[in-house]
């Protein structure tokens, strides 16, 4: 019923179910990877956005109940070990880089410069009132800055067609709709 009178069949958005990955919820997270699946949408965690959310596991979590793939996305992954990298690459993770509220709420720093070069889909994300600006312009500007600043290499990815592509078709791709938005062309 929620599907046929809620989720409109050509979106120009995303529903998606949300998600706290945690190893104290794991039943919680599996009826909501198990809905998600059921209403054909993605499964969608904040996860590893402060550095003592390692204690909930998550990655771990949503490796047990099986929802590391294209259908989950993470937002924020700030804090993932080099495995954790592996694993979100090697199951087609997708993941929302949300630079400018990570950076009002002194979160952390994407790994973006080991993330992109592994081919994993990344789009931006404000993540809602997190922020100081809802200008997507400044957000583009500051997923490149961040990453020099971190790696201090000015040549490190994401470079400026990089940043262009994760706001535009990259995000697109993340969400499942670059047959429909996301194209400049």
């Amino acid at each position: 019923k929620v599907k046929k009178e809620l989720i409109d069949p050509e979106p120009l958005g995303a529903f998606q179910i949300a998600t706290h990955a945690a190893r104290s919820a794991e039943s919680h997270n599996r009826a909501h990877w198990e809905a998600a699946q059921e209403l054909g949408v993605m499964l969608n965690s904040h996860v590893l956005e402060r550095p003592e959310q390692r204690a909930d596991d998550p990655i771990g979590v949503l490796s047990d109940i099986g929802a590391l793939g294209p259908r989950l996305l993470i937002n924020h992954a700030i804090h993932l070990t080099d495995a954790e990298v592996a694993a979100v690459a090697a199951h087609d993770v997708r993941l929302a880089h949300c630079p400018l509220s990570n950076m009002r709420l002194g979160s952390g720093i994407m790994r973006l410069a080991d993330l992109g070069p592994r081919g994993v889909k990344v789009g931006l994300g404000l993540d809602g009132g997190t922020n100081d600006t809802s200008d997507f312009h400044a957000l583009m500007k500051t997923a490149i800055g961040l990453q020099r600043a971190r790696t201090t290499e000015a040549t490190v990815f994401p470079q400026v067609h990089d940043v262009l592509r994760m706001a535009t078709l990259g995000g697109a791709e993340v969400l499942g709709l670059a047959d429909r938005v996301g194209s400049l062309t």
